[in-house]
This record gives C-alpha cells, structure tokens and sequence, in this order.
C-alpha cells in the first residue's frame, strides 16, 4: 500500500493567481482520491483536513502535472481536528470529513454543537453511526430570538446579513457592515448556549486581501460567533483556505447568492441551465477542497442540490434547494411571519406573529383612548395616603 506520508510531501512554493488555477486543484483532487481509493487507503492513515489551495504531488497525476508543469503553487494550508494525527494529506473518500478515531469526542456532554457535531451529521461514526439526523439552522438577530430559538434545539444560528433587509430596513444586504454584525453577534451570544453560532461575514470585508479577511473573521469570532460563512464558490477558495489556516471555521454559501444581486440582476434560481449547474458544481467542489465544513445552497433545482448532497462529504444546508440536502435553513422572520414584503415560495410560515402584533398594538390603541388601560388592578396603591395638609389663612 501507498505509504501515506508520501501523499504528505507538499512543498511550499511561490503562489499561482487563482483565478488561473482552481480548475487544476478540482482536478487534482479528484484524481489523489481516485488514486487512494484504488490503492485502498485508510481513513485510519490520513489525517482528515487538507486545505490547500495547491499542492504537488510526488506520484504522477498526468492531468494535473501537465498543468502545472511550468507554474508556480500555492503554499498548503493544513487544518486538523485530529491533533495526534501526523500524517497529513487528502481523505480519500471522506473529504473534509472528521476522522473515524478522533483523539478527543466532538461532543463536550452538556449537549452544545459544535463543527465537528455538524461534520458528523453527514457520515455518524461510533455510537451514533445508524443515528442520521438532518441539521436544523435557524437566522437569529437578537437576545431573545436567540434564547427561544435555542431552547427549541436548534442546531445553527445564523447571524446572517439578511438583518439589513429584515431587521435594519434595506433593500438588500450590500450596506450591512461589519460593525452592524458584530452588535447583532454580540446579542445572539447573550441569548444561546447550545447551538453553534454562524455569522455572515458581511460585502466587502473578504474582497480585498487574504490578510483583510481573516482580520475581519477574527472581530466577529471574538465577539461569539463560533464560524463564519461567506458567499462565493471557486472565486473564495484562497480566502476560505486562510480562515481555515486561521482556524476559524467556514460555512460557504453558493448558489444563489444575495451579496452578488447587482451581478445577477436580481434574485433568481441558478443552476437552472447545464452549463450553470457545472458551475455550481465546481463551486461545490472548490469550496470543500478549501476546507468549509459545510456549504449553503441557495435557489437552486432540487435535482442539482442532490446530485451536490451525495458527491460532497461536507454537509450541505438548502434554502430553496428542496429536501435532499443534509440540512434546511430559514430565515427566522418568514418563519414566524415577519416578513414585510411576504414569504418566499420555498419558505414555509409556522406562525404570524406580525398579524398577531399588529392585532395587539390595535387593541391597545383602542383601550388608552377609550380609558380601559391601565385598570385599577394594574394600578399601584399607596397602603396609608397622607391626609391633605390645612391650608394657612394669611392676615
């Protein structure tokens, strides 16, 4: 068998433009993991996190050597959930896949989620393997949001940049700063315990530099969030390797995806044709080759976020992706019937508690001014009232 410390010997090299490249790695790394799996390679061998952007390889890949024949690579960015793991290289059939035989169990025992909670959902190992549960993820903005939504069981809050246009007024998430975040960030934190914290990290502060990203990633962990999600595919591979170098964890977010709407014009279902579902695809596939530990899919066919859900070893989590994806996710205002300009066609209303809100503010109206609020009983009384003082006569 192939010793894998072989598959381990990545050099370090002179970075290669991206834009130039991601296609090479996407085949790079289909064909170390075609070539383990014909050599038979163990999980129990190869530590479970690669990301790289690039990496080269002693053994010849014929595909991806004449690529890289005459170009620099990327250096590799290595992340491990499993410290006494030396060996490091590609899982062959598990991808970003936590490992078998963790050194320490994901689970802390007072019920908390954490990543590699989330990673186990996707492919259960020892006690919970024959216990598939599909990922609840929930948006939350606020203290008490947060506290009921995490009493429910929750399984993700997500302090998404969607607060620009339901709780903050806009027409779409472009103006969301980061400042914003981090305020809404702070406030979920107060109110959870349990469930894993996600926040978005919000237009324009993972466009300029690798450096500038991990910088703005480090603001929001420190104040509670415990992984970050950023939207893009291919384009996002550099800036989610770093994050993951950075060891912070990342949730990609493809498809549809809200901070590119003056790019697409609106917001519209993708991967409709077959040449967009390819590039969804490669999307998918870069952004686990990146290190994401799961990936959003955002109005995409049903079909397509199928074929995405059994190729990936990430979990997946759809929003009007349909129900073969490894997890749902709403936002929390069409949920409960929040929303001002109506519910989505792939969202579903379990309450509306805007009708019931404005039903209450009316009958409360109707009662100050027609005298019956505050009533006698929800009045306070003083148990001894002082006797009124005399009057002096003035001569």
């Amino acid at each position: 068998m192939e010793s894998p410390l072989r598959l381990a010997s990545l050099p370090i090299v002179p970075s290669l433009p991206l834009t130039s490249a991601s296609a090479i790695l996407i085949e790079f790394l289909w064909e170390i993991r075609t070539f383990a799996n014909s050599k038979k390679i163990s999980r129990a061998f190869i530590s479970n996190r690669v990301f790289s952007p690039f990496f080269l390889h002693e053994r010849p890949f014929p595909n991806t050597r004449k690529c890289l024949a005459c170009s620099p690579i990327l250096s590799r960015r290595i992340f491990c959930y499993n410290p006494s793991v030396d060996v490091v290289g590609l899982h062959p059939s598990m991808g970003a896949a936590p490992e078998v035989n963790m050194s320490v169990s994901p689970r802390t025992g007072n019920g908390k989620i954490t990543v590699p909670d989330i990673l186990q959902r996707k492919f259960p190992v020892g006690e919970f393997e024959n216990q598939t549960q599909r990922i609840t993820c929930l948006t939350a903005y606020d203290y008490p949001a947060a506290r009921l939504l995490d009493e429910a069981g929750v399984d993700i809050l997500l302090v998404g940049d969607s607060l620009g246009m339901v709780v903050l007024g806009y027409d779409n998430t472009l103006p969301v700063t980061l400042d914003e975040m981090l305020h809404h960030v702070r406030a979920v934190r107060r109110g959870a315990s349990r469930a894993l914290i996600v926040a978005d990290m919000p237009f324009g502060t993972f466009h300029v530099s690798p450096e500038e990203t991990v910088r703005h990633a480090l603001r929001l962990v420190k104040d509670g969030a415990e992984a970050v999600k950023l939207e893009g595919g291919e384009k996002r591979m550099e800036a989610i390797a770093r994050l993951v170098e950075s060891e912070i964890p990342v949730m990609a977010h493809i498809g549809l995806t809200p901070q590119s709407v003056l790019e697409l014009g609106g917001f519209r279902v993708q991967g409709k044709s077959v040449e967009s579902a390819e590039r969804l695809m490669r999307d998918a596939r870069a952004v686990e080759a990146a290190g994401a530990f799961s990936v959003v899919l955002e109005s995409v066919p049903r079909e397509l976020a199928a074929r995405i859900t059994q190729e990936l070893r990430i979990p997946t989590i759809g929003i009007g992706a349909g129900p073969d994806c490894d997890g749902q996710v709403l936002v929390f205002h069409d949920l409960v019937g929040l929303s001002v300009n109506g519910t989505p066609k792939f969202a579903r209303q379990y309450a509306n508690l805007g009708e019931q809100i404005s039903r209450a503010a009316r009958e409360y109206c109707d009662d100050v001014h027609n005298g019956r609020f505050p009533s006698d009983a929800e009045s306070f009384h003083a148990q001894q009232w002082p006797a009124e003082p005399r009057k002096t006569q003035i001569h």
